[in-house]
């Protein structure tokens, strides 16, 4: 298909995500907030207690949350604060109402761990005369007695929200990675494990059509299911497209796709591969989050990208709707790590090892170099699972300064330190038998 001047355009203006993105590049991989009252047997007075947990890969440092609530009659909230460590606490007008910010800095809160504790912090919010303090107009007011995951209390890491809702924001979105220039029509082409030029975010699962030619995508968010009950999804796309769904919100258990397209399909035709484009019947949990990704492939032509679902209790042999953003939220990227402790050591006058410790999740290494002062360029780009490198061919009585990153599907980390090594001097000459000559039975071996 030849591209006009408007298709150029919307390709130009997609541009503009990668910016909008850039400030997630640092977000932390993954949480959840759980929260209960325990103020509910008490009229006057809301007690709820929070504690976050670090589902992700990722070390979490500094990040902020808000709790989100309203008063009666234009009345002004206290603030109590009976127990918050590691938070700076305040509250804040928001619209028609209020969020308290948990200000979190230097928590370390590492994969799996809890903030502050299982048994959570809590402060308590009443009016000054002590009046009836009506929590069922609270957004994030899960009305429990006991700890539930709650996602209407927002996270944000670097600015960015990386997990629940704001009052009044309806709309979710996916993260969406877009790689251009790649010829070909299956999803096999589309080299995911390298960084995507383009990356930004999709509201709702139904992607732009006619985006352009020779591209691929990968979207990539959470589900969360609004009924417990059996969904079934179907996946159309031009050209080839592949759809998973995890059993939770990790992505390492996605398993194998639930639907595909093996060629292409009509805008929103979603029966032309009858039984590969349909799912099994999934049976999803009222308030979980579910991990999903869609990749698709367009060669040339035309170009579109959508996913349905039928929920409980519905039934039919298409979709009911397309998954609404209503119930989505964003993948966010965990930060590979530089490979710590690069080491260089010259073994001869030409040779010299490199030696560095493995990273986890990465899917390869690049190597840099830089003589006599130069700037670095590129060396070599080795496998995972590396973690030496011998450099060969080198100067006598030089000096080679050296630097590595790793990188993975999410990008590229940062540098690593830089190394110096100096290349030694050749001994020059060779080594000849004196006739005549001899100690101790062995040749005498004369250098000249």
């Amino acid at each position: 298909m030849v591209k006009t001047a408007a298709t150029l355009r919307r390709i130009a203006a997609t541009l503009f995500f990668t910016a909008l993105f850039a400030g997630m590049s640092h977000a932390t991989v993954s949480v959840k907030v759980f929260s209960m009252d325990e103020g509910l047997a008490e009229s006057n007075i809301s007690k709820p207690r929070i504690y976050i947990q670090n589902t992700g890969t990722e070390t979490i440092n500094d990040f902020y949350y808000r709790y989100y609530f309203e008063t009666e009659n234009g009345k002004v909230p206290v603030l109590e604060e009976y127990y918050t460590p590691n938070a700076t606490v305040q509250i804040a007008s928001c619209g028609s109402g209020y969020y308290i910010q948990y200000s979190v800095t230097g928590a370390n809160l590492t994969p799996g761990g809890l903030l502050p504790n299982s048994a959570g912090n809590v402060v308590g919010l009443h009016f000054n005369d002590w009046s009836n303090w009506d929590n069922n107009n609270d957004f994030s007011n899960n009305l429990s007695a006991v700890f539930a995951e709650n996602q209407n209390i927002a996270l944000f890491c670097n600015g960015t929200k990386i997990y629940g809702n704001i009052p009044g924001t309806t709309s979710g979105s996916v993260l969406r990675e877009v790689w251009t220039g790649i010829s070909g029509t299956s999803t096999d082409d589309i080299p995911v494990s390298t960084a995507p030029p383009v990356t930004g975010s999709q509201t709702g699962l139904d992607a732009q059509q006619s985006y352009g030619d020779n591209f691929g995508v990968r979207l990539r968010g959470y589900i969360t299911a609004p009924a417990t009950g059996d969904y079934t999804f179907w996946l159309a796309s031009d050209d080839n497209g592949k759809l998973w769904l995890s059993t939770d919100d990790d992505p390492a258990n996605k398993g194998n796709p639930i639907a595909f397209v093996p060629g292409w399909t009509s805008y929103q035709q979603w029966n032309k591969f009858l039984t590969e484009q349909k799912s099994a019947v999934k049976t999803l949990t009222a308030g979980n989050r579910y991990y999903i990704e869609v990749l698709y492939k367009e060669g040339v032509g035309g170009d579109n990208c959508s996913v349905g679902w039928l929920k409980p209790g519905q039934s039919g042999t298409v979709p009911s709707e397309i998954v609404p953003s209503s119930v989505l939220t964003p993948y966010v990227p965990a930060i590979i790590p530089a490979p710590p402790t690069l080491t260089a050591t010259a073994t001869g006058s030409n040779t010299i090892n490199l030696s560095w410790n493995d990273v986890a999740n990465e899917q390869g290494y690049k190597l840099f170099i830089s003589t006599g002062g130069s700037g670095f360029t590129s060396l070599i780009t080795l496998v995972a699972g590396n973690t030496s490198y011998q450099v060969t061919g080198l100067t006598p009585e030089t000096a080679y300064r050296f630097k590595i990153q790793s990188y993975n599907g999410t990008g590229e980390s940062d540098f690593s330190n830089a190394v110096l090594a100096t290349t030694p001097a050749v001994i020059e000459g060779k080594a000849t038998e004196r006739s005549g000559m001899a100690f101790r039975g062995y040749p005498l071996l004369i250098f000249h």
